[in-house]
């Protein structure tokens, strides 16, 4: 199992969080530091450029989930 910080479409109530439906939630919050938040289509993080904290949702995930939403986000 992994733990998962999610923002942009895989939150709740956003388009892509139906990936996320076998996985459990353990809640909403920011992120201990500061990053930069673009978006070009979907909204996307850069480190190094500490602007604000990123709001976001905890999950746990398995091997699968984890793997789809790689694929989505195309790391794989």
């Amino acid at each position: 199992m992994h733990t998962l910080f999610v923002y942009g479409t895989l939150k709740r109530n956003y388009s892509n969080h139906h990936l996320l439906k076998t996985s459990q939630y353990f809640g909403a919050g920011y992120t201990k530091e500061k990053y930069a938040m673009y978006e070009s289509g979907i909204p996307f993080v850069v480190k190094g450029e500490p602007v604000l904290h990123i709001y976001g949702e905890l999950y746990e995930v398995d091997d699968m989930t984890l793997y789809r939403l790689d694929k989505l986000e195309g790391v794989v």
